[in-house]
């Protein structure tokens, strides 16, 4: 029997976070200086969906390979970008790989990892940009940045999950996003 999808393959959780509905805000992550995000993203997404505040798991995280893969395929490319223009999202560029990376943006609960992210969703208000840099100068357009020396992986994934979090209340609360200014023990608890 034929397989009732065109497409090749349905990547884990992919059709769930399609359908979910909580938040609209998403969360981007890059590196500068050498840092390494390979994992972040998804530790973050883990925090995130652990949340008592933001019960049901529905954040998900996508790395640069599996963008690459949605923006080829054509079953996945229609469907995010048909879900994306049903939000009004205009995906005005004529690179799909940018186009993926903006409508999985702007339909929320997602969690993009590498500096690509941040560069794609500049201009876009519902998505928090953090910046992990070991000095000052870099990554102008991020709303928080941190040196992840003397972080653990888990410690920093930790941080970033619960000041996005903050910042998605302010959203949801009509205020302007604010960044939490906390000291290093209570981030930590």
């Amino acid at each position: 029997m034929k397989s009732p999808t065109p497409h090749s393959t349905q990547p884990v959780g992919l059709i769930d976070w399609l359908k979910q509905s909580e938040t609209s805000c998403s969360l981007a992550i890059g590196a500068t200086c050498g840092c390494d995000i390979s994992q972040l993203g998804r530790d973050v997404c883990e925090h995130l969906n652990a949340s008592a505040r933001h019960p049901g798991g529905h954040f998900r995280a996508f790395d640069h390979d599996e963008i690459r893969g949605l923006a080829g395929d054509p079953h996945w490319r229609k469907a995010i970008f048909a879900a994306a223009a049903r939000k009004g999202v205009d995906l005005d560029s004529g690179c799909d790989y940018e186009c993926m990376v903006r409508a999985i943006a702007a339909l929320g609960g997602a969690v993009l990892s590498g500096e690509w992210a941040i560069e794609s969703t500049a201009d876009m208000k519902r998505v928090f940009r953090v910046a992990l840099s070991h000095c000052e100068l870099c990554c102008p357009d991020s709303a928080l940045q941190l040196d992840p020396d003397g972080y653990s992986a888990d410690g920093l994934a930790r941080i970033i999950a619960k000041r996005f979090v903050h910042w998605i209340d302010d959203h949801a609360k009509g205020r302007k996003p604010r960044i939490p200014r906390e000291s290093m023990a209570a981030l930590l608890l």
